[in-house]
């Protein structure tokens, strides 16, 4: 199994911090809120869907981690931040 990781940078500290995949998931799919998984990768992928509700899916079970401008979409779809999508920290929620 391959683990993603987030280098998390604050002032001159650095620190690594492994990203749980199904918590990614299920705050990917709490931002989807009553929207089907179509509707939601319509507004994810602006309007190009071709199987893409698939991707939503992957990454709503913890199959697969967004690349960075999908996460960025989804951020934005939820008005919240790439970090409280990846890492579930509140104080990086807006």
């Amino acid at each position: 199994m391959a683990f993603h990781y987030v280098l998390l940078a604050y002032g001159e500290k650095a620190s690594m911090k492994r990203i749980n995949r199904k918590e990614v998931g299920k705050r990917i799919r709490d931002i989807r809120g009553d929207r089907s998984q179509t509707v939601f990768a319509k507004m994810i992928f602006d309007g190009r869907v071709k199987k893409r509700q698939d991707y939503v899916s992957r990454y709503e079970i913890g199959i697969r981690i967004p690349k960075p401008e999908i996460l960025i979409r989804i951020a934005e779809i939820g008005q919240t931040t790439v970090d409280f999508i990846l890492l579930g920290d509140p104080y990086s929620h807006w």
